[in-house]
């Protein structure tokens, strides 16, 4: 995966991309019940959206991460397709239950009860972005499960479930961190997915996408 083109030069930067390297990897080795999916063939729109996401997080956090990409290659474990398997639990919950969920590392009560905490801190940020740029968030992921495509929300908690504890520990604690500044992490991940088209700022962004309607 070459990523020369987009990359910064930062600590920060290089340790993102490393992330990334392995998930694209990762990523290319899913199978979806209909076979191969077009985005696993858009290297670039896929490093937008996971630098995006992964920027907003402190370095701390996202070193744990890599440990548990890397772990999880040591012990042939896929983290993207679980993802997409724990997923289905929402999106076809007959197929889950009876084909997915006995192949998944089960989720234990500790983890289930921290994600709840960072889902609930995660679901009023996205309200909070969505009410102010309503132009923008029509290009995001629908708000609930449709034909349109799966929620925010599933992803959300689809990919917070193949995390280790201490990773989520550490996303609870950017998340409570950022709040207690007054800050939004949602809005931070749509302003660095913005930065990627040449938009300076969120508002500039809903200008343009408000005139484009």
């Amino acid at each position: 995966m070459n990523l020369d083109i987009m990359r910064k030069n930062t600590p920060k930067d290089h340790m993102i991309n490393e992330i990334i390297a392995i998930e694209w990897e990762m990523f290319q080795h899913v199978i979806g019940l209909n076979g191969r999916a077009p985005c696993q063939d858009d290297v670039k729109t896929f490093y937008i959206m996971r630098y995006s996401q992964h920027a907003a997080f402190k370095v701390t956090t996202l070193f744990s991460y890599q440990n548990d990409l890397i772990d999880a290659k040591n012990t042939g474990r896929n983290l993207v397709a679980e993802k997409y398997g724990y997923m289905m639990e929402y999106t076809d919950n007959e197929i889950y239950k009876r084909d997915i969920a006995p192949k998944l590392p089960e989720v234990s009560y500790m983890k289930t009860d921290i994600i709840k905490k960072i889902i609930n801190i995660m679901d009023a940020d996205q309200k909070s972005v969505e009410q102010r740029y309503p132009a923008i968030s029509r290009y995001a992921r629908p708000k609930s499960d449709s034909k349109e495509g799966t929620s925010a929300r599933v992803y959300n908690i689809g990919e917070l479930k193949t995390y280790s504890f201490n990773t989520l520990k550490k996303i609870y604690e950017d998340l409570k961190e950022a709040h207690e500044k007054g800050e939004n992490i949602v809005e931070t991940i749509y302003m660095n997915t913005m930065e990627f088209y040449g938009f300076g700022s969120l508002r500039a962004a809903e200008d343009r996408y408000l005139r484009s309607v």
